[in-house]
């Protein structure tokens, strides 16, 4: 009897956008490395990207999942921006973040924050950007 599991990749991955409306907390944002993913397994962790007044940390379950960050900026300002997150291998991800710029002749910035399944420690993200005007 053969139990081997045949795995298709990529698969395309269940995230939600995770925001800190509605809390007293803020990003932040400028102390990060654009055009990097980070990937916040912890409170803990969550900590050094965050400030909260009162120390009250969001509250997400890190046992099944993790919040994944990145930012970048674009020659125009930012119309709307979407993402999708596909696990290509056992240990290997793609982030792709579509930006949709409007006409403003100054630069814009433009952040993703979402949870997504559990990712182990050994796992890699590459990042994907397109940028576009809007039509």
């Amino acid at each position: 009897m053969n139990n081997d599991i045949t795995v298709n990749y990529p698969i395309n991955m269940n995230v939600s956008d995770f925001s800190l409306t509605e809390t007293t907390c803020n990003w932040n944002w400028q102390t990060m490395k654009r055009y990097t993913v980070y990937v916040i397994n912890s409170a803990e962790q969550l900590l050094m990207f965050i400030t909260c007044q009162k120390d009250v940390v969001p509250a997400i379950d890190f046992e099944k999942h993790s919040l994944l960050l990145t930012s970048g900026v674009t020659p125009s300002g930012v119309h709307s921006i979407s993402r999708h997150f596909q696990q290509t291998s056992i240990n290997d991800y793609n982030l792709m973040v579509k930006i949709i710029m409007n006409m403003t002749a100054m630069p814009g910035f433009w952040h993703v924050a979402i949870l997504a399944p559990k990712l182990i420690g050994s796992t890699t993200i590459k990042l994907e950007v397109k940028q576009q005007y809007y039509p």
